[in-house]
């Protein structure tokens, strides 16, 4: 009797499992994208600002200081959000980051072009998405992708436009 009682709970869990505690995986949320934001920590308080605007449009984020937990393994855990929960991947470009030897948003960018790399060549939507918060900070690396410029008055409304529209293609 407890073998049939533990399976049929099995069975239960299994066709009806309980929702992710992640919000970026929750299924009552797949209507709405996951952004990755790469920054240098240099650039937090512009990054908060694009952070509030996304979310303002409906868009959720996944950016480390909201995100990792104490005692997560951010190599490992940036990289499964690369992966797995990120609908798209915003780099934002800054003097800051241009003129960096070493930044861990390198390292985020290249998990990302690999991520990138394995997209059927036919998919229309777009995965990494450039923005540039400073004249001249564009990375070479990047220069094949479009970048958005939100020194414009108008570039986070592209931004935010983008990302809608490429995501209807999506879902």
């Amino acid at each position: 009797l407890l073998l049939d009682e533990f399976t049929a709970e099995l069975v239960k869990r299994y066709q009806h499992p309980d929702p992710p505690s992640d919000p970026c995986l929750s299924t009552s949320l797949q209507a709405s994208p996951v952004v990755f934001l790469s920054y240098r920590r240099h650039d937090i308080e512009k990054v908060t600002k694009l952070q509030e605007r996304l979310k303002g449009a409906g868009i959720r984020t996944w950016q480390d200081v909201q995100n990792l937990r104490g005692g997560d393994r951010w190599e490992q855990a940036i990289k499964k959000v690369i992966w797995k929960q990120a609908n798209y991947f915003v780099v934002v470009q800054t003097r800051s980051l241009k003129e960096a030897q070493e930044s861990v948003v390198f390292d985020e960018l290249r998990e990302a072009l690999r991520r990138d790399k394995r997209r059927n060549v036919d998919d229309p939507t777009s995965f990494i998405i450039p923005v540039l918060f400073e004249p001249g900070a564009g990375l070479d690396s990047l220069s094949d992708i479009h970048m958005i410029d939100l020194t414009l008055e108008e570039g986070i409304d592209e931004l935010i436009q983008t990302i809608k529209d490429d995501w209807t293609k999506q879902i």
